[in-house]
């Protein structure tokens, strides 16, 4: 398989376009918001990989619904958020979700996932004594109870 002729590479907001790179060449890229890094490889090889492995960056209503035990989540990638968590990480751009009165944070779950993949959870107390679990890195934080994202801060 050949080289693509042009790879882009969301980031935040910004679209990177990359054309005719060559081999070995990576990117790093770190969103306006947070202190977190993303490094993506790109070769013949590793093109395939990060472009599989990009997650849908929507609002509530634009991801697929999952109901557990009453309780409906969004599936984002392969993880189930609460509306509460797409909410707080929805792009700036699609304006306040319903019922908030500012837009989203506008960072993408694939930060996110970055956290709870490169990170170690801390336990910590829901509100009301539920165990959950506390991931850090820079000034992103996430949130999981039972592996669902409860929340997502960004400081």
């Amino acid at each position: 398989m050949g080289w693509r002729d042009e790879l882009q590479f969301q980031v935040g907001i910004t679209a990177l376009d990359l054309t005719g790179v060559g081999e070995g060449v990576s990117l790093l890229a770190a969103p306006a918001r947070a202190s977190l890094k993303t490094t993506a490889r790109v070769g013949a090889e590793d093109a395939a990989a990060n472009t599989a492995a990009k997650i849908p960056w929507t609002s509530w209503s634009n991801y697929p619904k999952v109901t557990q035990e009453g309780r409906n989540y969004a599936q984002v990638g392969e993880r189930l958020y609460t509306r509460h968590a797409v909410d707080r990480m929805q792009p700036s751009g699609l304006g306040a979700p319903a019922g908030a009165t500012s837009p989203g944070r506008s960072v993408s779950p694939a930060f996110f996932e970055d956290v709870l993949g490169s990170t170690q959870g801390s336990p910590v107390r829901g509100p009301n004594g539920e165990a959950r679990l506390s991931y850090a890195s820079g000034t992103v934080q996430v949130i999981t109870e039972n592996d669902v994202v409860i929340t997502v801060i960004t400081r």
